[in-house]
């Protein structure tokens, strides 16, 4: 078995600064995913 981790990084002050005057938010982060031996997929 393995774990793939999609994991992307938040955002710098600048922009995260920008999405708060935007009254924008940005999705939540995905969770891990986990396969059996043998099988492949992202």
């Amino acid at each position: 078995r393995h774990i793939v981790m999609s994991r992307y990084t938040q955002p710098e002050k600048d922009v995260a600064l920008l999405l708060a005057q935007l009254g924008l938010t940005l999705p939540e982060q995905p969770p891990p995913k986990v396969y059996a031996s043998g099988q492949v997929g992202l």
